[in-house]
């Protein structure tokens, strides 16, 4: 009966063992293991001090057999100990290399809110933000942005983001927690940017795990996003060609100009007052006499906004005359017509004195 003392309590301890183990409490399984070492020990010790009295060869190979049971015993619970702090050591599991994505992983999200795309600024600097998330997967574990970066197309070198110090800052935080940590918005600026049209880069990789315990594979799937956009800091060239610095005889006169590019909106300024929207060239009509200014405004995509050079000129709507389609000033209609009295009564003075010397001759 004394042989098989130890079976009972030894089953009882194991399966005490594997029950704290399988729910991760590690003191406890310290000192389950402990205690069964003590315990084994100390059983078969006493038992090995009793056989050792009897000088029975049966129960010399009873004590021998009792004593290697125990020794093994011991030494699997030895072994054990060493496992469960294997385990604790390694509580991931043990590296099994790199492997591809499988199908059910995505890659991760990456939204560009600045700059829109296609739109054209008119400074050499722009605002960079954009938002990046692990992507979508039911079969990986321990998702996190590994590496961020974003290049222009004028750069040379990718800049890259250092996320050690966003994951690793205080508070620190579990392996399956690490993308929590990620801003809602990265903002970068970008300033010297060349005049004209360029695209800009996200690039972003993410690392995952698949977990099939006690072993797990790493993973890394990447993905990029890219959006448009143009600097123009140089306003438009606008010159007026129609209205000149002098006096028009009429109140209305022709407008004509040219831009050197393209246009999202134009208008002129008479007198100082509020801008007026035009699309193309016209006539300023009704303009009351007197001494008038003029200014022609454009503005392009960029919202560069250039303006012409400011023209003088006046108004003069004294009456005129129109001969043969030719318009002459009134002052020399009055003379033309005081001519023509003249040369009337000259005429008339001419025939009264030749009718009469007729007369008298008669």
């Amino acid at each position: 009966m004394n042989k098989y003392v130890l079976i009972l309590p030894l089953v009882i301890l194991s399966v005490f063992l594997g029950y704290f183990a399988s729910s991760s409490k590690m003191e406890q399984v310290y000192a389950i293991a402990a205690l069964t070492t003590v315990l084994v020990a100390t059983s078969g010790y006493l038992l090995f001090l009793k056989h050792q009295k009897v000088g029975d060869s049966k129960q010399k190979r009873e004590t021998k057999i009792a004593t290697a049971f125990i020794a093994v015993l011991l030494f699997s619970t030895l072994i054990g100990v060493q496992l469960v702090n294997l385990v604790a050591a390694n509580p991931m599991g043990f590296n099994g290399g790199e492997k591809p994505p499988d199908a059910d992983t995505k890659p991760p999200k990456i939204s560009i809110a600045s700059p829109e795309n296609n739109t054209i600024h008119n400074t050499y600097t722009i605002v960079l933000s954009f938002n990046v998330s692990v992507g979508e997967s039911t079969t990986a574990s321990f998702t996190r942005i590994d590496e961020l970066c974003y290049m222009g197309d004028w750069q040379e070198h990718r800049t890259y983001i250092n996320l050690e110090e966003i994951y690793y800052d205080e508070p620190y935080v579990g392996l399956e927690e690490l993308s929590s940590k990620l801003p809602p918005m990265f903002s970068f600026n970008i300033t010297d940017i060349p005049k004209g049209k360029h695209s800009i880069t996200v690039y972003a990789t993410e690392k995952g795990r698949y977990v099939s315990s006690p072993v797990y594979w790493n993973f890394y799937i990447n993905a990029s996003a890219s959006v448009n956009f143009g600097i123009d800091a140089v306003s438009p060239a606008v010159t007026v060609l129609s209205v000149e610095n002098r006096t028009y005889g009429t109140s209305d006169v022709p407008l004509n100009f040219t831009v050197n590019e393209q246009t999202e909106w134009i208008g002129y300024s008479l007198d100082g007052q509020a801008n007026i929207t035009i699309t193309a060239n016209m006539t300023l009509t009704e303009l009351p006499a007197g001494s008038h200014n003029l200014t022609v405004y454009a503005k392009d995509a960029a919202g560069n906004i250039g303006a012409s050079e400011t023209v003088h000129f006046s108004i003069d709507q004294k009456p005129k005359l129109v001969i043969l389609g030719s318009t002459l000033p009134m002052e020399y209609g009055y003379a033309l017509a005081a001519v023509i009295v003249m040369i009337i009564v000259a005429m008339a003075g001419y025939l009264f004195v030749k009718r009469k010397k007729l007369g008298e001759g008669t």
